[in-house]
């Protein structure tokens, strides 16, 4: 009689196997190093304290001023860098999904149907068959497939973080662009004014030298500033035009002039953006996009290794 625990023997011998080469794997997740951080700027006396002054904050609530709103709003939907990045974001996504796939067994079916006879007025016999196979299927012992997959998930998150930066970035441009016009469009009235001004003293002075109450030199003296507010409004035009050139660019998409035309009364700082909190503690460097994408570029880095280590492996 076979004694039932040489049967046992070999299984457990192969779960003690499978179980030394599972702690063989060369995947290291990646662990964010400590960063001592001061929790308030130097010589700041009024530190913003709690968690809430972490967080990131919305667009929506910095920008209160609602024809920049919308302006922002339509270059979030049509700029050509955020359109590229949010389209990049999607296809690092498939290949996270695709990484992912590798792990599981590739499984194939099948099923045939075969009708054949031996003779004239023989009966006709039907065979039929299915089959269900694992075609390929690599156990990831060494974590190649592990740190493969890892890799393109950090990538993925990169990407992520690079999309938001590109937000992020959009919102300053078009904020910073805006303001620009809007200068422009002041300073061009503040010459145009200028220039009636100057063109208003002329003539009285063209009278007055008609009249012998005005020297020649007083008459050309009035004609040169005449001259030179003519180009300093060329050049204010010529500026407010390269102004609202780049917010259109930034935008993405015309016309822009309904949203962007001159207000008679220029709004406040304080109307168009919120105020600023300061004195933030240092981890609000963390939050930073840039930085969280090259984190995670330096995770998926690590995660190659590890792939590139479980490729020395059979």
């Amino acid at each position: 009689m076979t004694d039932p625990r040489a049967l046992w023997r070999p299984l457990a011998v192969a779960a003690a196997a499978l179980a030394a080469l599972s702690g063989c794997s060369q995947f290291q997740p990646h662990q964010r190093p400590d960063t001592p951080l001061p929790t308030q700027w130097r010589g700041a006396n009024d530190a913003v304290a709690g968690d809430a002054s972490v967080q990131p904050l919305p667009w929506q609530a910095f920008v209160t001023h609602e024809p920049l709103r919308t302006l922002v709003q339509r270059a979030l939907d049509h700029n050509r860098d955020a359109r590229a990045a949010a389209a990049q974001l999607e296809q690092l996504r498939a290949q996270f999904r695709v990484r992912e796939a590798a792990r599981l067994p590739t499984a194939a079916a099948g099923a045939t149907g075969e009708r054949r006879t031996t003779g004239e007025n023989q009966p006709i016999d039907s065979l039929y068959s299915a089959g269900l196979q694992i075609a390929n299927w690599e156990i990831d012992f060494f974590g190649r497939l592990e740190s493969l997959s890892e890799a393109a998930r950090a990538q993925y998150l990169a990407s992520e973080e690079a999309l938001r930066f590109t937000r992020i970035s959009l919102v300053a441009g078009v904020t910073s662009a805006w303001l620009d016009l809007q200068a422009s469009d002041a300073l061009l009235t503040l010459t145009e004014r200028t220039l009636a001004n100057r063109q208003d003293a002329l003539r009285l002075t063209r009278l007055r030298f008609e009249h012998g109450a005005a020297s020649a030199l007083e008459l050309r003296q009035a004609e040169s500033l005449v001259a030179s507010a003519q180009a300093t409004l060329a050049q204010q035009r010529r500026q407010r035009a390269l102004a609202r050139n780049a917010l259109v660019l930034l935008v993405g998409q015309l016309p822009v002039d309904a949203a962007v035309a001159p207000s008679p009364v220029v709004p406040d700082a304080e109307a168009v953006l919120a105020e600023v909190p300061v004195a933030l503690p240092s981890q609000v460097l963390l939050e930073r996009p840039d930085v969280r994408a090259a984190e995670q570029r330096l995770a998926a880095a690590n995660a190659q290794i590890g792939a590139a280590r479980a490729a020395f492996f059979p």
